[in-house]
């Protein structure tokens, strides 16, 4: 009996030594661990657009009104993150949506500039926008911006101004 609280006693005392760690700080579970957040904004100019007349609009291939609207992406975050897609929605004054326009990637990369969006930076995009077949001159248009950051993480954010 005495041999097994001897081999008890020395298997205790090993296990108890290898669970022992040799850093200065002690892990405190209530400790708080640290987040890196992501603040992305984005905003639209002017803050009124105006349709402007297209001279002979085919409607679907030349819709009847355009406008240029400018996106602005701000990064105050400390992760740099990348616009995958931007979609335009317009719905008329009468409530009549016409068909969402969608952006991918290769498209704000190639036509507006790189969709990269360093920290503590800001971008932005000038976005013509063309619509009116089967809508009035004067609506809304919402804006959806779909961003990734460097870590993977998916994001959206979305802005509205009124088109005249």
């Amino acid at each position: 009996m005495h041999k097994l609280t001897v081999i008890s006693t020395i298997v205790a005392a090993a296990l108890f030594a290898a669970s022992c760690s040799d850093t200065d700080t002690p892990l405190d579970p209530n400790a708080p661990t640290t987040v890196h957040v992501v603040q992305i904004g984005i905003g639209l100019s002017p803050s009124t657009l105006i349709a402007q007349s297209v001279a002979h609009p085919i409607c679907p291939s030349v819709p009847p009104f355009t406008t240029t609207l400018n996106l602005f992406v701000r990064n105050d975050g400390n992760v740099r993150f990348f616009v995958n897609t931007i979609r335009l929605r317009f719905v008329d004054t009468a409530g009549v949506q016409a068909p969402q326009v969608t952006l991918p990637a290769p498209v704000p990369t190639a036509q507006f500039g790189s969709a990269l969006i360093e920290a503590r930076d800001a971008r932005a995009f000038a976005i013509p926008f063309h619509f009116g077949c089967g809508t009035r001159r004067a609506g809304r248009i919402t804006v959806f911006v779909d961003m990734r950051d460097d870590r993977g993480m998916m994001q959206s954010r979305q802005a509205t101004v009124d088109v005249e």
